[in-house]
């Protein structure tokens, strides 16, 4: 059930999205092509298939939850127009009725404009809200250390997100229990050849650019499924 304030919030970033993708399709602001490009190919997956709005809302009113640091006050996180956009094609679009079209993606923005506070909100999301079973988060990275950089951003999330339901935090990992399942947030070591035995739900592969190939990603991948949408 939402109250106004959350209801005011979800509409608020969703009426985003048609902004962004005018300014993008028209280029009102510098545009890169492959920004471009991704815009065109979002419009023509949702005339292809199936595109479910609620689905994009449900994944915003999540994040009406999270509180992150942003010039050093914690503040519900201000979901910017090209994350709205990002949420509508990777938990929008849909190939069938219960499953998502898009299981794997590639994002790439400047530094220190939120990437890691954004991929800790997704993983927290897959976690919590996706009612996914036995859910497993794995968060990579060129380094253990690295990887350690989205689990901070996770945990300093909880600790400020008091409408959080009750995780249990450990040093490198998140418990949360759900329907008589546990669904974790784990570190792994980045190594590609110590990733036999998971089944992940959702990895994250932070700094992707400083991996000597896309070995890590495609073992990740290949480890889902049983997955109905892994991402």
């Amino acid at each position: 059930v939402m109250n106004n304030k959350i209801q005011q919030y979800v509409d608020e970033k969703y009426n985003l999205l048609e902004s962004y993708i005018d300014t993008v399709i028209n280029e009102k602001v510098p545009i890169g092509q492959y920004e471009k490009k991704g815009v065109e190919l979002f419009l023509k997956y949702k005339d292809k298939y199936i595109y479910k709005p609620e689905a994009v809302k449900k994944v915003i009113k999540f994040f009406y939850l999270l509180r992150i640091n942003n010039k050093n006050k914690y503040e519900r996180f201000p979901l910017l127009d090209f994350q709205v956009f990002w949420l509508a094609a990777l938990y929008g679009l849909y190939k069938t009725d219960t499953e998502r079209l898009i299981k794997r993606c590639y994002l790439t923005q400047a530094k220190k404009n939120g990437k890691s506070s954004f991929s800790a909100g997704l993983a927290l999301y897959e976690q919590i809200y996706d009612g996914e079973l036995d859910a497993s988060i794995v968060v990579l990275a060129s380094s253990k250390e690295q990887a350690t950089v989205v689990l901070d951003y996770i945990k300093a999330m909880i600790a400020n997100s008091p409408e959080l339901p009750e995780l249990n935090v450990q040093r490198n990992s998140i418990f949360y229990n759900y329907k008589n399942t546990i669904c974790k947030i784990t570190v792994r070591a980045a190594d590609s050849d110590k990733l036999q035995g998971i089944n992940p739900s959702f990895s994250i592969i932070d700094e992707f650019g400083a991996h000597p190939s896309a070995l890590l990603a495609d073992r990740a991948f290949s480890a889902v499924s049983s997955r109905i949408n892994p991402l």
